[in-house]
């Protein structure tokens, strides 16, 4: 007899990439249930093609020369990635993107009716933020994944074409926890926040 599909479990739908200074506490349940997180956590934005999770683990085979197969296999490195293509051109996106810090010009260009501004400066140091990423599960509710502590560690390229195409900023958030059972999943079967 085959097996039986449960076409509910099939879910659709982009997840929302939130970022707050490294190790903050994560989304409060509300915030998770009523889908309005607020500061200190900061929406990145919209993409091109939604976010892309990735797990990535490296194995090691311990081998002997009695056997032709592993004796057994250790993990020795474990990634743990959010990535996508942030759409909007901003500054705030352009310092996720090329990891750099924001600095508010505190005064405008006197007599000139130039307001103050924002530059960004890139750095050699490597920030650490927090990551929730805000899902809806198969039953059409909130999912939760918060890792307290991810790096900018990807590469950056962004077309500056005519018309061809528009300005894109690719992120790559790589997690740090000390541990990755520090990564953090919440399912909520319902739209009211479980005992």
């Amino acid at each position: 007899m085959p097996a039986t599909v449960n076409a509910n479990n099939v879910a659709l739908g982009v997840g929302s990439i939130y970022t707050a200074p490294k190790d903050t506490v994560r989304p409060t349940d509300a915030m998770i249930i009523s889908d309005a997180i607020v500061s200190p956590w900061v929406f990145v934005g919209a993409t091109q093609k939604g976010v892309t999770m990735t797990y990535d683990q490296t194995l090691i085979e311990i081998m002997i020369e009695e056997q032709s197969t592993a004796v057994t296999r250790l993990k020795s490195v474990t990634k743990f990635n959010f990535a996508a293509d942030l759409s909007e051109d901003t500054m705030a996106t352009l310092a996720l993107g090329y990891s750099g810090n924001l600095a508010v010009i505190a005064a405008g260009i006197a007599g000139s009716g130039i307001a103050a501004g924002t530059e960004l400066r890139l750095q050699d140091s490597i920030t650490e933020v927090a990551i929730a990423c805000s899902l809806i599960n198969p039953s059409g509710f909130r999912r939760i994944v918060y890792v307290p502590r991810v790096v900018q560690a990807g590469n950056v390229a962004t077309a500056l074409r005519r018309v061809a195409e528009q300005r894109l900023y690719p992120m790559l958030f790589e997690a740090t926890p000390a541990n990755t059972s520090d990564i953090y999943w919440k399912d909520f079967p319902s739209a009211a926040a479980p005992p």
